[in-house]
């Protein structure tokens, strides 16, 4: 299955002036006598969902991309609706992909997701805490940093016990 995704911004002047063009190339692609049935079209919001942007290093909108199972391709041509379905239907084995090192799937982007998903999960957690117990800002960042530390000791503790090897009496 191949992804031909967008970044988008809704303030951004050339988003809103491609955004038909856009959604064309999506009908054509999704539509059920598409000739190219493997091609799917996506779009992403880069305010709304900084992670992914992030992840992707976008820079500016509209960013087009191409992902091919683990290689990504950047599109960094013309935006007319030809050129970028050309581009989609096999004109990005044209160009070098996005070094996997660097990839969105490579293991720089695997880590920086799973950091970003990571910080958005203790972002709600801390949220969570503070509404549902009343807890200030301070507190709850004290309660969540002493959960972290007291868990980590723990572990380190059970692991070295478990590793620890046991003395041979004869």
């Amino acid at each position: 299955m191949f992804r031909t995704v967008e970044f988008h911004a809704p303030w951004c002047g050339h988003c809103s002036s491609f955004a038909p063009t856009y959604a064309e190339i999506a009908r054509t692609y999704h539509a059920p006598d598409a000739k190219h049935k493997k091609i799917k079209v996506g779009k992403v919001d880069g305010t709304t969902e900084t992670a992914l942007s992030s992840r992707f290093a976008v820079y500016g909108y509209p960013s087009f991309y191409m992902v091919d199972g683990w290689s990504v391709y950047k599109y960094d041509d013309r935006r007319t609706q030809q050129q970028l379905m050309q581009f989609a239907e096999g004109g990005y084995l044209k160009q070098a992909p996005i070094p996997f090192y660097l990839s969105p799937m490579g293991p720089v982007g695997l880590a920086q997701a799973f950091l970003i998903s990571s910080g958005v999960h203790l972002s709600d957690f801390f949220k969570a805490i503070q509404h549902r117990f009343g807890l200030s800002p301070v507190l709850a960042g004290v309660v969540i940093f002493a959960g972290i530390f007291y868990g980590c000791f723990f572990a380190i503790v059970i692991l070295a016990v478990l590793v620890n090897p046991k003395a041979k009496t004869d």
